[in-house]
């Protein structure tokens, strides 16, 4: 394999699918399908520097490809972890500033909207990468957010995963106030500790023209000013392709990158219905969102027919499944194995709602 980097080798190279790796469903086919016989307890997804440059695909082709998963497997409930970008900024390497300005803000706002989906968790990393490497160094500190996100979400331990979220936002007079959960015994500002260098907390007013902001600690709150914005009614935290994240926990772990309101929408609630089973299209987990009507009717007319599809398609894959697996000889231990693996996730759905903000 490391010849394969000598031309001379690599010529003379009799592959038996030459360029299967750039056919569509080559990759797939050739290393993601192969898994489906071998029972696993979830997935760990790190990926979308490709994408960046059409964010606005993405969100809704991660919920597809993690609902396709579960679909698989019959596993409505497998979980599925999502690593968010580490922060890096393509222009700082030469890449124009117009095609590539806040996209990779935006491919984590898509990442962060996906895991709104039931049995998935978000691991941020924005505050670990490095601005003209694409492929930072630190992985430590990644693996050890993701193995402590795979031990909540999966095994169900306790412990610390999670580090600040916004809940809500409200502004008063010339301030906005910033509610969080998850924060873990109190909130910390700390601006010695992210790699990156761009801005952090900002405000805006009706202008749209963001200006760095002061943040003042008050328990799980955070109090906003500038002396810039007389009357806020935008904010937005982290939200550039190589921020500095300064908000912690006292554990260490990052608040998410976030906007408020974010670009033709109001703040989004995410109410989601969990389900054991997905025998019927009425027992899909289904996910509402607080978009506003000017929202809706700009989206594109393709957007409703796509989550149709994709929600008749997971529907049927289902009930395929389920009737192939029960027609399916295999062996006793192989069957045994992957009953286990279903029945370990099934006592996750103790509760019938869950709301998250």
């Amino acid at each position: 394999v490391s010849r394969m980097a000598e031309p001379a080798y690599a010529a003379a190279y009799n592959e038996p699918y030459k360029g299967w790796r750039y056919q569509p469903s080559g990759l797939f086919n050739a290393m993601i399908r192969p898994l489906d016989w071998f029972p696993i307890k979830g997935i760990l997804w790190y990926q979308g520097e490709s994408d960046t440059t059409r964010s606005e695909l993405y969100r809704e082709r991660l919920e597809r490809m993690i609902a396709g998963q579960r679909a698989r497997r019959n596993e409505p409930q497998l979980p599925f972890i999502v690593v968010q970008l580490a922060n890096h900024d393509p222009v700082a390497r030469g890449k124009d500033a117009a095609k590539y300005g806040d996209t990779w803000a935006l491919l984590r706002e898509a990442q962060e909207e996906a895991t709104g989906l039931p049995f998935t968790a978000l691991v941020v990393t924005a505050d670990v990468g490095h601005a003209t490497n694409i492929h930072p160094r630190n992985k430590k500190t990644v693996g050890t957010r993701a193995a402590q996100a795979a031990a909540s979400l999966v095994y169900e331990t306790s412990g610390m995963a999670f580090g600040p979220t916004l809940t809500s936002w409200e502004a008063s007079g010339r301030e906005v106030h910033l509610q969080f959960a998850n924060t873990n015994g109190g909130l910390v500002i700390d601006r010695d500790r992210s790699s990156g260098d761009g801005p952090d907390f900002e405000l805006a007013g009706s202008d749209g023209q963001f200006h760095p902001a002061s943040a003042d600690v008050r328990g799980s709150q955070v109090i906003l000013s500038a002396p810039e914005v007389a009357k806020p009614v935008s904010v937005r935290y982290g939200f550039h392709n190589n921020p500095r994240l300064v908000l912690f926990d006292k554990n260490g772990l990052p608040a998410r990158p976030f906007r408020r309101p974010a670009a033709g929408e109001k703040l989004i609630a995410f109410s989601i219905r969990l389900t054991k089973t997905c025998a019927s299209r009425a027992s899909i987990p289904r996910i509402t969102s607080g978009r506003s009507a000017a929202s809706r009717s700009s989206a594109a007319p393709w957007a409703s027919a796509l989550g149709r599809l994709c929600c008749t398609r997971f529907s049927s894959s289902c009930a395929r499944s389920k009737r192939s697996r029960a027609s399916r000889t295999s062996s006793a231990s192989r069957r045994e194995a992957f009953e286990m693996s279903v029945t370990s996730r099934s006592s996750r759905a103790t509760s019938p709602e869950m709301t998250s903000s």
